[in-house]
């Protein structure tokens, strides 16, 4: 009941999931480990950022030191991750070094799992973001 209540809280799309998804989610728990596993997500060690050592670093200081090209892909619907907080990611991905790339994608009709919601829209945005010709000259 209480993976249900989350995923009807997560999913704009409720047809997206099933019992079998949320078996699967249970699953994980009931493995060596499996409690663990989830409970570090919500007590996991601080942030460590290269460079900052005088203040706890925070999500934007890890946003602005990821060194490579970053595509956000979010459900338009998402309760959790709103477009707000999407435009602080972007304005601190913008202070990074230049000649990194970072682009945002909305999907209509998607809550906080795109890829589970639109798989499709997913699966045709991440194919047109690797096969573009920033991404073959970062791998080259």
């Amino acid at each position: 009941g209480t993976i249900e209540q989350y995923l009807k809280a997560a999913y704009s799309n409720t047809k997206a999931f099933n019992t079998e998804l949320m078996n699967q989610i249970r699953g994980c728990t009931l493995g060596n480990g499996g409690h663990a596993a989830f409970a570090s997500i919500l007590w996991s060690p601080p942030l460590q950022v290269p460079g900052i050592q005088k203040r706890k670093p925070d999500f934007k200081d890890c946003l602005r030191a990821v060194n490579c090209d970053v595509m956000l892909v979010f459900g338009k619907d998402d309760p959790w991750c709103k477009p707000a907080f999407a435009k602080a990611m972007m304005e601190a991905l913008d202070k990074r070094l230049p000649g990194k790339v970072h682009r945002y994608i909305e999907i209509e009709n998607a809550g906080h799992c795109p890829n589970h919601e639109a798989p499709k829209a997913v699966a045709s945005i991440l194919d047109a973001w690797i096969g573009s010709p920033t991404a073959r000259d970062q791998s080259s």
